[in-house]
């Protein structure tokens, strides 16, 4: 399936971040993979297939690895990775985190900052952390 952003995206995608920015951190509801598969409907109007379901870090992490880790999971819905400096708002992100399980997370790039999911709600993580990103088009672009 192709992702292709769908007119009035940045507001859907705002919509979002506003309605979990306090949302306690929960496996297979408000987690880094649930969060970006958000983040997908919220810009194309289609969720993304999670390599899941899970409601715990051990079922998580058998899913991911089971899926090749988070990367290969994520590319083979998306597609092939791309470099992080060229990455746009709305963009999905794997972030370097020295905290999470595996040192990394999913987030969507912001603009100036990417955001997360932590333990007490959507955190701002810094660009220099963003490890590979997965674009978005918009409609018409190739």
């Amino acid at each position: 399936m192709s992702y292709t952003r769908r007119p009035g995206w940045d507001v859907r995608l705002y919509e979002l971040v506003r309605l979990r920015h306090n949302t306690t951190f929960a496996w297979g509801s408000q987690d880094c993979a649930t969060f970006a598969a958000e983040a997908v409907l919220a810009l194309t109007g289609h969720r993304p297939p999670l390599p899941g379901p899970w409601s715990t870090a051990r079922e998580a992490l058998r899913a991911i690895a089971g899926a090749g880790g988070l990367q290969a999971a994520v590319q083979a819905v998306l597609g092939p990775c791309g470099t992080p400096s060229l990455a746009q708002r709305g963009d999905i992100v794997l972030i370097e985190q020295p905290e999470s399980l595996g040192g990394e997370a999913l987030g969507v790039h912001m603009g100036t900052y990417a955001i997360a999911t932590g333990p007490h709600g959507l955190v701002r993580v810094p660009l220099e952390a963003v490890r590979c990103c997965w674009h978005i088009l918009a409609e018409g672009v190739f």
